[in-house]
């Protein structure tokens, strides 16, 4: 169900086992992405309700991205910037933008992404270091094959790889390429390379 931003909900019967999960998006970032795609004014949803199934499978993608251990600012933001994106798809029609340049917007971001393989980059620093919004950045960076922190992620274990080969231990790795911790860098390593980090240093 899509309500006008400002309206009321109650819900008048609910199943004793019923269990709910809300993910409040604040007003003045509805606006911006609005803006960004192409919007003047306020935001005013199309129909009070809602079967298209793109913006369901967004919305539940968030909620388990949310909940999961380690989830990077990046992969969280651009989960949310997906769902606005889908919730503003049922807003009244909005006037087309001039859009900047995309493939210097993707070649900004990825040489970002180099600079920092360490930091635990957000969204909004990412489209900043592109010269461009959050959305166009996101539509920019398809070219990449995988999402922004996907392509975060893989950066990092390449980085690990060089590492290893130097002989640095997997803890003092993970430490240095702002991994959570030791089993957070082996899991995403032994999912990238099909080996560990172990068994990738004895080769």
């Amino acid at each position: 169900m899509l309500l006008e931003p400002g309206k009321l909900h109650r819900t008048l019967s609910v199943p004793p086992e019923a269990v709910f999960k809300v993910a409040i998006i604040p007003a003045d970032e509805v606006r911006q992405a609005a803006s960004e795609l192409g919007s003047n004014g306020e935001v005013h949803l199309a129909r009070a309700s809602s079967d298209d199934p793109q913006l369901c499978q967004v919305v539940w993608q968030l909620g388990l991205i949310a909940e999961r251990e380690h989830a990077s600012r990046l992969e969280v933001q651009s989960q949310q910037a997906a769902v606005l994106r889908a919730l503003l798809g049922h807003a009244e029609r909005r006037a087309e933008r001039q859009q900047p340049q995309r493939a210097s917007m993707a070649e900004r971001a990825r040489d970002y992404l180099h600079d920092h393989v360490a930091d635990d980059v957000s969204l909004d620093e990412l489209a900043t270091a592109s010269a461009g919004g959050r959305f166009q950045l996101l539509r920019a960076a398809k070219r990449w094959g995988v999402a922004p922190h996907a392509y975060h992620i893989q950066l990092r274990v390449h980085r690990a790889r060089v590492m290893l080969r130097q002989g640095y231990p997997a803890g003092r790795i993970a430490a240095d390429l702002g991994f959570s911790d030791r089993s957070h860098f082996i899991r995403h390593f032994r999912r990238i390379t099909g080996v560990t980090p172990g068994a990738y240093s004895r080769t």
